[in-house]
């Protein structure tokens, strides 16, 4: 199914360009998903590729709608590989029932419904970094995707090689080896954070919700992390961090 997929796509080139101004969709404001409320909703980072995830259960009084929204933050290659992996998980449909996607010049994406009348439904779309998937009814989702990728294409873009943190790093510590250390944190209302490093550990604190520290390594010297604060949106305020362990 992937192979399939990525012919869609082909005559699409790949953006040179990654949002710089965060994307937020309220269920219940004017936007894409007026006249939904949220029955669930979830933010994640993923690793590989690096990715923050948001993904909504939404309602109104006549349907349900999934969408996950995903920005990339390894780049719009990424993206549409992204793309490509999350629609592959997706129960096969027939052939003959992938269809284009409705969409403005430089965003790729596909639907399919797996009734014949349309009654559960998919579709994805990349624009730039960013991915967006819907379930639901084939007239809804084609209807939200289009007017997703328009809020999409109305946000500010930099170039590629110019995305990253772009940011002096906060240097903590020192701190022996196995010990704890108190990671920064925030008060900033709907806001969470993500931490992501190697040679440690970042862990919640059990006794306080909302912070968390980190547990040093063996190994002594300088350790990197990179703290990602998400807020409504997807665009993260990514902070590097140094710990000297001694």
């Amino acid at each position: 199914m992937e192979k399939i997929l990525r012919v869609r796509i082909a005559p699409v080139p790949v953006s040179t360009e990654e949002v710089s101004e965060d994307l937020v969709l309220s269920p219940g404001a004017p936007g894409p998903l007026a006249g939904f409320q949220v029955d669930y909703e979830a933010v994640t980072l993923i690793e590989t590729p690096l990715t923050v995830r948001r993904q909504m259960h939404l309602f109104d009084s006549s349907e349900t709608l999934r969408l996950v929204l995903a920005l990339c933050l390894s780049g719009p290659t990424a993206a549409r590989e992204y793309l490509i992996r999350i629609s592959g998980f997706q129960r096969e449909p027939s052939p003959d029932a992938i269809q284009e996607l409705d969409l403005r010049p430089g965003a790729a994406g596909f639907c399919w419904s797996w009734d014949a009348d349309g009654s559960s439904a998919y579709a994805a779309f990349a624009r730039h970094n960013l991915v967006a998937s819907l379930e639901g009814r084939l007239s809804t989702v084609r209807a939200i995707a289009r007017a997703i990728d328009d809020s999409v294409r109305g946000v500010k873009t930099i170039p590629t090689m110019q995305a990253g943190p772009g940011t002096n790093p906060q240097r903590l510590g020192p701190v022996a080896p196995g010990a704890r250390l108190d990671l920064p944190t925030t008060d900033i209302p709907n806001t969470q954070l993500f931490f992501v490093g190697s040679g440690g550990a970042v862990n919640r604190d059990p006794a306080q919700a909302g912070r968390y520290y980190y547990r040093a390594g063996l190994q002594r010297g300088l350790q990197k992390l990179e703290a990602f604060r998400v807020g409504r949106g997807l665009l993260p305020v990514r902070t590097p961090i140094e710990i000297k362990i001694a």
